[in-house]
Order: C-alpha cells, then structure tokens, then sequence
C-alpha cells in the first residue's frame, strides 16, 4: 500500500510503498554510498590501491575487480587449477579420449610422439609438417612399398635409417624419412 514517505537523503516527500527508503531521485546516489562503504570497508579509502587477499601487502590494481597482487596471482590461478583437475580428473580423461579420435588429435598425437622419441635420443629433425604433408599428397594415399591404396590419413612416418640405430646428434632431413602404411612400417621394424 502507497503511503507518504520522506527521502532520507534529501527530504523529499513523495507516495511509495510502505518499506522505501529513497526517493527517485535519489535511489542511484544510496547504492553509490552504500558501495562505496562496502569498498573502504574491505579495501580502505583508496580504489586504486587494496590489500592483497593471499599476501596482505599494498598493491596499486589494474582492474576493478581484482583481488591478489600480481606475485600471488599466478600462484592462486595454479592452485585452483590442480584443484579443479584433482577434482574433476574423470572429465579430462573422456575429454582427451574424444579429442584423440577426432582428426586434428590424431596427428597432434603422432607428432607428440615423434618429438618424444627423437628428444629421447637427442636427435634433430630439420623438416617442416608442410614438407611432410606435401610428401604425403605425393603417394596419393599408396603405400610405395606394398603399392596398396590405404589413404593419406593411415600412411605412417618411417624413418629410413631407424631411430633406434641412430648415433647421438644426428640430423634427419624430408630425404632420411617415407610414408609407409601400418603393416609394412611393422615388418621393416628397425632394419636399414
């Protein structure tokens, strides 16, 4: 029910419900006050300088609503994390299995494991994807072995002289490597 009220801010009467506080007028400016109270309160008197919440040390903020100095931020963001990933492992493992069947996880897969195994042995690989791509697009998805149509996708990096029998420090190049399918990359195993 509408009665007359006075603004408790600037002493206005005006008709509103029975529990209002502020005129019109004069709403926008209490939530100001109110905020700004709220922010000396939890921060002091100063926006632009706050107590950090992990080192409670003065810092000067780059935006409105942050929280930790910028030494303790990543430190905080690192510990949620683990948390999140301690928490939630379940997610991410049916998140990398679905990610690894889908084209762009294949071969990020087969590169990763390639990188691995040549690290490993500290060797160089001094070819670009693109060069094997392209090396790739030239067998038209046929295996130059066998002579078997399988498909560009299902033709595997083999290395001509193996990575197992390769000396510490040596340079392979777009000459030293060829597109084999899965069978005949298995048979030739580490022979020359």
């Amino acid at each position: 029910m509408n009665t007359q009220i006075t603004c408790k801010l600037c002493g206005a009467q005006f008709f509103a419900y029975h529990n209002t506080k502020f005129c019109n007028n004069c709403k926008h400016k209490s939530w100001c006050i109110n905020a700004s109270k709220h922010y000396r309160k939890k921060y002091g008197y100063s926006r632009r300088v706050r107590k950090c919440l992990e080192c409670h040390q003065n810092y000067i903020i780059s935006a409105n609503y942050q929280k930790y100095c910028k030494e303790c931020i990543r430190d905080v963001h690192l510990n949620n994390l683990k948390k999140y990933y301690k928490n939630n492992t379940h997610k991410w493992f049916i998140y990398a299995k679905w990610y690894r069947e889908t084209g762009r996880g294949k071969e990020y897969h087969k590169q990763y494991a390639r990188f691995r195994r040549i690290t490993e042995k500290l060797l160089v690989q001094q070819f670009t994807n693109e060069e094997w791509k392209e090396k790739l697009n030239r067998t038209n998805g046929i295996c130059p072995k066998c002579n078997v149509y399988v498909g560009i996708d299902k033709l595997e990096l083999d290395h001509i002289f193996p990575i197992s029998k390769a000396e510490k420090g040596r340079i392979y190049t777009i000459d030293d490597i060829q597109p084999l399918c899965r069978k005949c990359n298995a048979r030739k195993c580490n022979k020359l």
